[in-house]
């Protein structure tokens, strides 16, 4: 697989996507709750926890995301993120709609800035860069 993932049973085929210098032990009490016969992925992106940063933007995450959905089989997940990766789920979210099945998303919003040093291109417009078109 190319990111590290913690499995559990859930309800339904979900993906849970942590923020900028995080880790998938962010959803750990909320995996402790689900049961079901669908599995519950949280995801470690690129670099998290080793700090080598590989992704130079939300897009890049976005297909790093996009690529483990595909490899691990899932088809058509909930999506849940919290902060940067809620940027990065409600960018899959306008980019590729009929990639999943519903969106979640915590403590995030359309203008987030995150750290430049996490790979982030987007800080002077983010909610231009979400909808795809680029900045002036």
């Amino acid at each position: 697989m190319s990111l590290q993932f913690v499995l559990h049973p859930a309800p339904r085929d979900i993906v849970f996507i942590h923020g900028a210098g995080g880790t998938n032990l962010l959803w750990r009490r909320i995996l402790e709750g689900l049961e079901g016969e669908g599995r519950a992925f949280a995801v470690n992106l690129p670099g998290h926890p080793t700090g080598e940063i590989s992704c130079r933007s939300i897009d890049e995450y976005v297909e790093a995301v996009r690529r483990f959905i595909s490899e691990a089989g899932i088809e058509r997940p909930a999506i849940c993120g919290h902060s940067m990766g809620g940027a990065i789920a409600l960018t899959i979210a306008v980019k590729y709609p009929r990639d999943l099945s519903s969106l979640i998303v915590m403590d995030t919003g359309a203008k987030l800035g995150v750290l430049p040093s996490y790979g982030t291109a987007s800080q002077r417009t983010p909610s231009r860069r979400l909808r795809g078109s680029s900045p002036r």
